[in-house]
């Protein structure tokens, strides 16, 4: 009596990682079907994005634009193991990593809060300010430093000084505010009431 291989479905699904977080699991979503008893406990994957590597797949280092003859989404490769396995005929499907651009983060100080202008009305004028500027990756287990350019546009508006020196006036409270006397008294910084 011969007895035959059963069959075994291996298939790894589409993933999406983020470039320079933490190494995916990529045996969290995947799914087997035909073990037979508890082979299933007894089975486990190594993964890799080269077709016949045995290096394990990092995806904490995968680039979003690889060099040449890689290609983003990565294909994950699987290569079952334990025991069991030369008892089965396999049927893997291959699955995807799409890597996605580190999220960055840009944060903006000034040095001062205020500037002083030096005498009021004397045309003192600020002709400058610095702020200084940090870009990080917010991926909490990021690798690498986030590239490219930061552009600044400056919508400074100026601000003038005016010299307010306030008027004495003289005038009296309007009539409802009268004394019963009938006695007006000088008011002063009230608008005047003519007469």
């Amino acid at each position: 009596m011969i007895e035959k291989p059963a069959s075994l479905s291996v298939v790894i699904p589409a993933y999406s990682t983020v470039y320079g977080a933490a190494s995916f699991n990529y045996a969290s979503g995947m799914v087997i079907t035909g073990a037979v008893g508890n082979d299933l406990k007894k089975l486990s994957a190594t993964f890799s994005v080269v077709k016949g590597s045995t290096t394990p797949a990092d995806s904490s280092t995968l680039d979003v634009n690889p060099a040449s003859p890689a290609v983003n989404p990565y294909t994950v490769y699987p290569t079952m193991t334990g025991k069991p396995i030369g008892n089965y005929t396999l049927t893997i499907t291959n699955g995807t990593d799409t890597v996605t651009p580190a999220p960055s983060g840009i944060s903006i100080t000034a040095n001062k809060t205020s500037i002083a202008i030096a005498s009021a009305g004397t045309g003192s004028t600020v002709s400058g300010a610095t702020y200084a500027i940090s870009v990080g990756s917010l991926v909490t287990a990021g690798k690498g430093i986030p590239t490219g350019t930061v552009s600044v546009t400056d919508y400074f508006v100026p601000i003038t000084s005016t010299v307010y020196t306030p008027t004495q006036l003289q005038g009296y409270f309007p009539r409802s505010m009268v004394p019963s006397s009938g006695h007006r008294e000088p008011s002063l910084f009230l608008p005047a009431r003519q007469r």
